[in-house]
């Protein structure tokens, strides 16, 4: 059940359902990098789901009862959107754990959750903040990860006597993934908050 203050568990968890295609995979996904491609293989979805979403538009209706199964499908897109992202973190930060210079991932996320809900709140049409900055984000995270195995790679190719300094990259580069993954997790709860919102006083799908 996602209600309007819901957390990232909460979402995640909701969404968790969707992945046992990925996980009963003879070799399921295990790095950042591939949690993310599975992640760009649902963006469509995600999409025409907030831009209905914005078409229904309750807030001006007071009719968001009538598209209940719409609004239910949007939400469920949503948490598996964000469950892909949330197992993309767990990923990157079991192999980079100071990449988010000492800050709790789900304290991020929840942190730039309530600032957009408040920003955002009286839109009368979020599909482009939501896409706009959810794809801006995936798109870094995902830009960031590529270089950050390159620069992992240079440390292992590395000689003893050169001046290069690739240890200095692959940390600015992780904490480049860190950040565009927990907004783009912010982003995700954020709009899952306001879309139950929009449910009625009880807040709840």
């Amino acid at each position: 059940m996602i209600s309007a203050s819901a957390s990232l568990a909460d979402l995640a968890a909701h969404g968790s359902r969707e992945l046992a295609p990925y996980l009963g995979r003879a070799r399921p996904p295990e790095t950042c990098l591939e949690w993310l491609g599975i992640a760009v293989a649902r963006q469509t979805d995600l999409a025409q789901r907030v831009r209905t979403g914005d078409q229904i538009n309750p807030r001006r209706t007071k009719s968001a009862h009538l598209h209940e199964q719409l609004l239910t499908e949007l939400l469920d897109t949503i948490a598996v959107t964000a469950t892909l992202l949330d197992r993309a973190l767990a990923a990157h930060m079991e192999r980079h754990p100071a990449s988010g210079d000492g800050g709790r991932p789900d304290d991020d996320v929840e942190t730039y959750a309530a600032m957009l809900v408040t920003a955002h709140r009286d839109a009368t049409r979020r599909a482009e903040f939501l896409l706009g900055g959810y794809t801006s984000f995936l798109g870094g995270a995902i830009e960031a990860s590529g270089g950050l195995a390159e620069a992992e790679l240079a440390v292992a190719r590395r000689r003893r006597w050169e001046r290069a300094d690739p240890e200095h990259v692959v940390k600015q580069r992780a904490a480049q993934v860190y950040s565009a993954l927990v907004n783009a997790l912010g982003g995700l709860l954020a709009y899952a908050r306001l879309t139950a919102e929009d449910r009625g006083p009880s807040g709840n799908f």
